[in-house]
């Protein structure tokens, strides 16, 4: 296993966060703003329309080849319609006290809980958008779920935080469904894993690649990008594909203020707000939302 870059989901997500968000929830939420779920019916496989296919339909004709009819000789080693190629992950905390995780925030559509996704991808996924060759996996936890890893110290690391996916784990993905055999074994393990979620601040190399994309979109990272955001580390355990792969520097963050009612702030346009992290040692109170930027090749 190894990170790689992820830079077009990286184009992606990075500008249309840092220039704003209009909705108090929809925006950092990435359940909301992304439907992984697969409900979207502009995504994926969402054919409500009746099955047609002649090899579905009730047989009214005699059957005269029953050793090759497939509706009476199906395989029962069906062959994957879906090979995972990658995984990505990222999370968004409410953090209080600066080493705790808080209660889920209180939304103008409900709570909005700290989250963890997981997404397993193949060779032909296009990106955020694209649920078909997707299979999301999203867990929810509260204050009692997340354990502080007293290991997750050194410089460039503020806090980390492990879960117990057996323990958290929601709901998956309608192309997860497209797994079998020893995908399936991988991709039950994820769902049952421990795994982690910390922060630090900015690391070089992604200083470097956003201060490339600022420039390139017309922005000015000195003043706009770097003062606000920080490195997010994940921790995920492969079992037999690798084992635990340790803390690793996958994702770009921002931290977006909440008020004492435990509601995110906006400000006269409606736009979330973000929390200053410039020279931060430690990392402050607030909706630590992570952005894709490195994901795990999966061989």
């Amino acid at each position: 296993m190894y990170l790689r870059v992820l830079s077009n989901v990286f184009c992606v997500m990075i500008l249309p966060i840092f220039l704003g968000c209009s909705g108090v929830d929809r925006c950092p939420e990435i359940e909301e703003n992304t439907d992984q779920t697969g409900s979207d019916t502009s995504s994926g496989d969402t054919n409500t329309d009746p099955v047609t296919d002649p090899d579905t339909d009730p047989d009214t004709d005699p059957d005269t080849d029953p050793d090759t009819d497939p509706d009476t000789n199906p395989d029962p080693d069906p062959e994957p319609d879906f090979g995972i190629t990658a995984v990505y992950a990222f999370g968004a905390l409410n953090v209080i006290n600066q080493n705790e995780i808080g209660p889920p925030l209180a939304g103008e559509t409900g709570t909005i809980n700290s989250n963890f996704q997981m997404i397993l991808t193949q060779d032909d996924w296009d990106g955020l958008g694209d649920f078909e060759n997707a299979c999301w996996l999203t867990f929810e936890f509260d204050e009692g779920s997340a354990t502080l890893d007293p290991g997750f110290v050194g410089p460039g690391k503020w806090a980390g935080w492990t879960v117990s996916g057996s323990e958290t784990f929601k709901e998956q993905s309608p192309s997860c469904s497209n797994i079998y055999g020893d995908e399936l074994s991988f991709l039950e393990h994820l769902k049952s894993s421990t795994f982690g979620v910390g922060a630090g601040p900015i690391t070089p190399a992604m200083a470097e690649t956003s201060e490339e994309l600022f420039d390139g979109a017309g922005m000015d990272w000195v003043n706009d990008g770097l003062p606000y955001y920080f490195t997010q580390y994940v921790m995920l355990d492969f079992g037999e594909l690798g084992g635990n792969l340790g803390w690793s520097p996958a994702n770009q963050g921002i931290v977006y203020e909440v008020d004492q009612d435990n509601i995110l702030v906006t400000d006269e346009d409606n736009y979330l707000v973000g929390v200053s992290i410039e020279d931060a040692e430690w990392i402050p109170d607030g909706y630590m939302y992570g952005t894709l930027f490195y994901g795990f090749a999966v061989n």
